[in-house]
């Protein structure tokens, strides 16, 4: 269970404001993430897998965390990139290169992105036709696969929550692909259907995200063998420029480090320690407060340009 404890931001509700540290157990190679692979890393072994084709941009976490999982176990990864060639060596693009032979990257065009499935579909069948047995991992894991590792992150909430003597009535969260907070989100609402949930949607717009909802729905339904509607209570929050790291995101990270002594991936959470204070400031949230601190280390990667931006308090 990743701990909670009390963060000292001011807001006009009558709770506290608390986070959760799932990057407590590491940096880099932990988080949110880790706990998707809990399943999907014994389906890949249960099925003989060898080779691993995942997909997603130069700034994936995924794309930096699962290959190192999945080197664990003997695992190759063979990664297919949104983008050119070109992209700038810098956060997660710099660890991904760091991890990989040149070889072991395919680039996909942004025109031709939109066919990246069929088109790992082509090259893992062609593998399987010459006896090597390669599974597609689609970008962010998002498949029913890692759904039942997901879902322990609201079942530690819970924990969390019976420890602490406390219940939360919102909880905010980052979201890339989206999987690990919508399976949280949907194993949370089974029990508590009037949290109110606050998203921040790095890279896809609402109608992508209500429509990866009800994907996640069904599968969620399926594995639990329930049936129960599709849940409502989330705010929407968007941030239009994923990938890209501006100075009031840099700003953001060195406001938690130094005032929090939470290192936060400028790609990810940084952004979202900014929603969630520019929302406080905003509005009267009652009741306690959980912001889910999910891990990254992609800020290694704008060490240099944090380095202009720091300044003393």
């Amino acid at each position: 269970m990743s701990p909670v404890h009390t963060i000292a931001l001011s807001h006009a509700g009558d709770g506290k404001v608390w986070v959760k540290r799932e990057d407590a157990f590491g940096f880099g190679f932990a988080g949110t993430k880790m706990r998707k692979y809990a399943s999907l890393i014994p389906f890949m072994l249960q099925n003989a897998v060898e080779q691993a084709a995942l997909i997603g941009g130069a700034f994936s976490n995924n794309l930096v965390i699962l290959p190192q999982v999945l080197s664990m176990y003997g695992i190759r990864s063979q990664l297919f990139m949104r983008g050119e060639d070109t992209t700038a060596l810098i956060g997660n693009h710099f660890l991904i290169r760091l991890l990989h032979r040149q070889q072991q990257i395919r680039w996909v065009s942004r025109s031709d992105w939109a066919y990246v499935d069929e088109i790992v579909a082509a090259y893992a069948a062609s593998e399987w036709a010459k006896g090597r047995k390669v599974m597609p991992v689609p970008e962010g894991a998002f498949m029913p696969q890692a759904l039942p590792g997901a879902i322990t992150l609201a079942d530690d909430i819970h924990r969390n929550e019976a420890e602490q003597e406390l219940q939360f009535q919102h909880i905010f969260s980052d979201a890339g692909t989206g999987f690990a907070t919508l399976a949280a989100m949907l194993h949370d609402v089974a029990r508590f259907p009037n949290r109110q949930w606050h998203i921040l949607l790095l890279a896809d717009d609402e109608i992508t995200f209500r429509h990866k909802l009800q994907q996640m729905h069904a599968w969620y339904c399926t594995y639990q063998q329930l049936a129960m509607p599709i849940p409502e209570n989330f705010t929407l929050y968007r941030h239009s420029a994923f990938g890209k790291v501006g100075q009031s995101d840099l700003l953001s990270v060195q406001h938690m480090a130094r005032n929090h002594g939470i290192i936060c991936d400028p790609v990810y959470s940084g952004k979202l320690w900014a929603v969630v204070q520019q929302t406080l400031q905003q509005q009267a949230l009652d009741g306690d407060i959980l912001v889910l601190q999910s891990g990254g280390a992609s800020v290694m990667g704008y060490n240099n340009t944090l380095s202009k931006h720091l300044h003393d308090d």
